[in-house]
Parts: C-alpha cells; structure tokens; sequence
C-alpha cells in the first residue's frame, strides 16, 4: 500500500509539473516570454509579404517585401562591386582632343588683358564651326558664351574670327548672353538652364559648351575667398554640367602670384577637371597658354598663340574699327619676348609712353588728349595720325568701344631716355 501510494503522488506531481512549464512551439517558456515583455510567435510560420511594425509608434505596420534589395541596410540601394581595372580601356570624349574633355567643368584664368577672352572666344568659335584649333580635332557642337563683362568687345571678336577664319559666314552655332548671371543663386542657375534646355528641344544639336566670361561678374554679391561661398558656385557650373550634358568652362582671373594659381578659393581648383593659365609675356601681341591641371589625361604642351590685327568697319568719323585675333596655330613656346621684336622710331615710343601712361592712371586717352600731350612734348599734328595707324598696324595699341586708345604690347622703358620730362601728370 505504501508503494502505491508513492507513484500515485509521483503521477500526480508530474502531471502539475508539465502543466505549470508548458512550452511553445519554439521552445521557449511562457514565463520566460512573459519576463521578456513579448509573446514569441512560431519562427516557422511563413509571412508573405512579412510585417514591420515599430512597438513605440501607434502607426500602421509598413508592408516590406524582403525581395526588394533597396531593404538592405537601412533601405539604402546595393552598390556594383567590381575589378577596380574594369574600364581601363575606355577612350575620353573630346571636345577638343587632348585640350578640352566632354561634359566636365574647366578653368582658364589669366591677368588682366592677357588676352584670354580673345582665347576662349577662339576656342567657342572653333567648337562651333567644327574647324581644327592648333591641329586637334574640334567636335562641332552648339556653344553658349556668357559675355558678362561687356558684350560689345566680345562680339567683335568672334566677328574678327569670323572674318579671318570662317570665310565671314555667321557661326550659327555660338550663341549668346550679354550680362552677368548669378551663378551662386540656385533661382538664376535654374533659369539659365531652363534657357539651355529650350535650346536643345529646338534643334538636333545639342549644346556642348558653356562659357562663363568671367566667374567675377557672375559670382553674385559673395566672397571669392570663402570656400563656402565658392562652393555654391561650383556647385551650381555642376549643376548645370548634369542637367545639360555640356562642359562648363570658366574664365578667371589670377591671385597675387599671377604664375601660380587663379584668384580665390582653392575649391574652383579641387573642383574643376582641367584648368589652363594664360600669360603675356612682356605685354606683347603674343600670350602662352599653360595647362596647370588635367585630370585624366597628360597634359598638354605650353605653347605661344600670335595675335593678328583684323579690321572690322569704318567709325562714324571714318577711322578703321579693329580687333585683335588669335593664331589657330602655336608658335612653340617662346619664353624670352622683348621690345626687340617691335623697333619703334622715336615719335611712336613717345606716343606709346603717353597712352600707357593715362591709362595706368585713368586718364583719358582719346585722340585729342593724346594729341595735346604729344604737342607739348615738340611732336607734330601733321604727323599724329599717321603715327597713331602705325602703332595699330603694329598691334601696339588698339582703339577700345568709347574711341580711346589702349595699349597692347610693353616696352623697356630704359631705352626712352628722352621720356623723363613727361608733361606733368602723366609721369
């Protein structure tokens, strides 16, 4: 009996036992889930499409299908994995090959009347027509050239390259806008490339090329040497360069060091894929074009480009208007250029030295005020003008939109001893 009466108590306590630790399907206790805070469901159920749901938000569980691959870590898309030599063998588009790359961002600067307006304009014109410049294949294309620092001076250059290189057909292909645009502000960006992107629906030819002449005029009211200010403008030439498909090509001053680098923040330089110097050496009818950067190819040689004179028309007072065209075709490089490459008589270095002067001190150098200094100094009216048309035939000076003269080629000044009694003021 007493048997008996110890399995029927073992029988009973087991039975108690099973009931109070019964276990789900996965194996763990209701009590250890009711610890935990949550009520584990089976792991083996399926669930297709599965459900999210976040505990801490009373928002409706978001339905995630587990075979979008845009789930994956925190919903951020895959990303291609690949041999880094993959593509080793792909060619570069050219605009104009070994010089300007497709669809990049590019940077020519230069001092002040070092002839890179002349240059860009130059290579506009070229792409435009589709005409070899210095040998290298241009791919013709439709060009837009913003002209902000003054649209008459511009278009007489593409008109002097007109005249001397295209047979004076219109370049159909370089187009235009005459005023600055503030290519810092996202509102003016848009609209330029709204402009642009109404040019393409109109014709089978798309755009290739933007010019930018110059980033000061069309920087807007920021600070060229605050890198986030600059940024908002690189920025903005990329912007354009996506959503249009063309190069973009920024015309530039120089810093301090006028050999070294452009005007600014070093974040143009960073940004940009290649960038060109151009320099005039001694001031003379000739510049050097430099490339300081090239990104993803050698760069090209430093060569030097003549300037030709081009007449354009007659003036209302019947006096020649011309202007000045680049060579398509360097010289090599011609690093020792000195005023014995230019003999002047007397008369006409003397005439030089007078308007080099006003202008370096903002002075007037219309005819008559030329004429007055020269007077003065015991040179002749009867000769005056001839002199004047011989200096322009020489390419020393030139005469500028408002009738006044501008000096173009630099001399030694210690050979004109005779100019030290200059008429006061102009010293």
């Amino acid at each position: 009996m007493k048997n008996l009466f110890r399995n029927v108590k073992k029988f009973i306590i087991s039975l108690f036992s099973a009931s109070s630790k019964k276990t789900n399907k996965s194996g763990v206790t209701e009590n250890q889930n009711h610890q935990s805070g949550r009520t584990t469901t089976a792991r083996n159920s399926k669930r297709e499409p599965s459900q999210i749901h976040d505990s801490n938000k009373n928002s409706t569980p978001q339905t995630i299908s587990k075979n979008d691959p845009s789930n994956i870590n925190n919903n951020s898309k895959l990303f291609l994995i690949e041999l880094l030599e993959k593509g080793y063998d792909m060619e570069i588009d050219w605009i104009i090959k070994n010089y300007i790359p497709a669809g990049t961002l590019g940077v020519v600067y230069g001092a002040s009347e070092s002839f890179k307006t002349f240059h860009t304009i130059s290579w506009a014109a070229s792409i435009a027509t589709g005409t070899e410049w210095n040998g290298a294949k241009c791919t013709k294309g439709k060009v837009l050239y913003i002209a902000a620092e003054g649209g008459s001076g511009a278009a007489k250059r593409a008109q002097g390259w007109k005249q001397e290189y295209n047979q004076e057909e219109e370049i159909t292909n370089l187009l235009s806008i005459k005023e600055p645009i503030n290519l810092s502000n996202m509102l003016s960006t848009q609209a330029l490339i709204t402009s642009i992107k109404a040019i393409n629906e109109k014709s089978t030819e798309k755009l290739s090329t933007v010019f930018i002449d110059t980033l000061a005029r069309c920087f807007g009211d920021g600070d060229e040497n605050r890198a986030p200010d600059m940024n908002k403008f690189v920025n903005n030439c990329s912007e354009i360069q996506r959503e249009t498909g063309a190069t973009v090509i920024v015309v530039h001053h120089t810093g301090k060091n006028k050999e070294r680098e452009a005007r600014g923040s070093s974040v143009l330089r960073s940004a940009c894929d290649f960038e060109y110097n151009i320099d005039r050496p001694n001031k003379g009818p000739v510049f050097k074009l430099k490339c300081t950067k090239q990104k993803d190819a050698e760069h090209a040689p430093t060569e030097t480009f003549n300037m030709n004179k081009q007449f354009l028309c007659f003036d209302s007072d019947g006096d020649e208007i011309t202007t000045l065209v680049p060579s398509l075709i360097a010289e090599g490089n011609k690093d020792d250029i000195d005023d014995t490459t230019y003999p002047l008589t007397k008369h006409q270095k003397l005439i030089y030295e007078i308007i080099t002067q006003r202008t370096k001190r903002n002075l007037p150098t219309d005819r008559q005020s030329i004429l007055n200094d020269f007077k003065e100094k015991g040179g002749s009216q009867k000769n005056f003008s001839r002199i004047l048309n011989e200096l322009k035939e020489k390419c020393i000076i030139d005469k500028g939109d408002n009738h006044e003269y501008i000096p173009i080629a630099g001399f030694n000044y210690s050979f004109l001893p005779h100019l030290t009694s200059l008429p006061k003021g102009i010293r």
